[in-house]
């Protein structure tokens, strides 16, 4: 469900699957060598829920989103047939608070504010993951990557995964300013250097295991 308005928009979004795992040996009959467990087919059927809302603005030169807020949040239920004890809840939010300042520049400064948390209980088969640097990636050929992509939890001066855990927050502020526009290319070369701005942040985070 989306809903795109002149200065909001929100998504939402709700989706089911339904996963079978069952085993079997070769040749067939030492299945009934080994645990019972093992014998029958296991359903996992899965709920997840995501949604987000921004209402931030994003002028044609601005360096930054500016004057509002961006929120999301994505809840994930996963059950198993015939044991009701297996069934387990993962929940991750984030919000990012923008504000502009009308300071010299071809462009607003900017604030920003970020925080995340997330929660996997202690039945979860995965881990949240902290560290790296947030951003965008370029494919420059095919097999070449450059960026880590959108990441929930940064820390920038760490590498992606630098701890794991069940539990996890990260917490930034950001101040954003325009340096130079130069709007421009060279001759029919496919190169454009189009606008240079400057960031000062403190980020902090962690992830831990609870029991």
């Amino acid at each position: 469900w989306v809903r795109p308005r002149y200065r909001t928009y929100g998504v939402f979004s709700l989706f089911a699957s339904l996963e079978g795992q069952r085993y079997s040996t070769n040749p067939a009959p030492l299945i009934a060598r080994i645990d019972s467990s093992f014998r029958g087919t296991t359903y996992y059927p899965t709920l997840i829920a995501s949604g987000a809302w921004s209402n931030a603005q994003s002028p044609i030169a601005a360096i930054s989103p500016e004057d509002g807020l961006t929120t999301a949040f994505t809840a994930r239920e996963r059950f198993q047939s015939g044991d009701a004890a297996r069934q387990t809840l993962s929940v991750v939010a984030n919000a990012t608070a923008y504000k502009s300042f009308d300071f010299p520049g071809f462009a607003h400064h900017a604030l920003a504010l970020y925080g995340a948390a997330g929660f996997f209980d202690n039945k979860a088969t995965d881990y949240l993951s902290l560290g790296g640097v947030s951003g965008s990636t370029i494919v420059l050929a095919p097999g070449v990557v450059l960026g880590e992509g959108r990441l929930t939890f940064p820390v920038r001066g760490f590498g992606a995964g630098s701890l794991v855990g069940n539990r996890a927050y990260a917490a930034s502020a950001e101040y954003r300013l325009p340096l130079e526009l130069f709007d421009r290319g060279y001759g029919l070369l496919p190169f454009f250097l189009d606008r240079t701005s400057l960031s000062f942040f403190y980020d902090q985070g962690s992830a831990w295991c609870a029991s």
